[in-house]
């Protein structure tokens, strides 16, 4: 039983396709929390420098 290369390991794993997958999923999701998060301060901030 030899040692399985890194690429190897790639393959049996779906390889890029799953990373990609998972960072899609992760730009897709932070993109509205950091939009909302943004929004929040913003807004946040105006009503505190408005008093």
């Amino acid at each position: 039983m030899r040692e399985l290369t890194y690429n190897e390991l790639w393959e049996i794993n779906g390889g890029e396709g799953v990373l990609a997958a998972i960072v899609a999923g992760l730009v897709v999701a932070a993109v509205p929390i950091a939009l909302y998060a943004a929004c929040q301060f913003v807004s946040g901030f105006v009503e505190g420098w408005n008093e």
